[in-house]
């Protein structure tokens, strides 16, 4: 039972005014709203990537519509090609990524968007193909 139904039921609350009675559905709202809202900020989802044939080929984790944690995805045979993650939509942490061989393709890690630190690229092969530091985190 709602709150302002309860309140403005109670016997005692029986000949409020019509303030008193905007007050309590107004405060029935707020507490509504107030709850939906923390109630949001831990709601989270994995959604998952669909090949053409309806295979799962990766998995990204979601908080309020928007990518915000691990991100994966992999060949329809099970094999990893990125893995990362994600805040409010950017990357920030490790990143890594494979070759369709199982090799590395690529290797390092964001802060909030921008590559940070060592970042590494490798050929299909596996040899180290390019290496840039891009210094610390801001």
């Amino acid at each position: 039972m709602r709150f302002a139904t309860a309140f403005t039921r109670s016997s005692p609350w029986r000949n409020l005014t019509s303030t008193t009675k905007f007050a309590a559905k107004l405060l029935d709202a707020l507490t509504r709203a107030l709850v939906a809202g923390v109630m949001g900020l831990m709601a989270s989802e994995t959604k998952s990537v669909l090949d053409a044939d309806g295979n799962v080929i990766g998995e990204c984790e979601y908080s309020e519509g928007v990518p915000h944690g691990q991100v994966r995805h992999w060949t329809s045979s099970g094999q990893p090609t990125m893995e990362a993650c994600l805040h409010q939509g950017d990357y920030h942490g490790p990143y890594q990524s494979w070759w369709h061989n199982g090799n590395t393709k690529e290797l390092g890690v964001y802060h909030f968007g921008e590559r940070i630190g060592i970042y590494k690229w490798y050929t299909e092969s596996g040899d180290l193909w390019q290496e840039h530091d891009y210094g610390p985190a801001p």
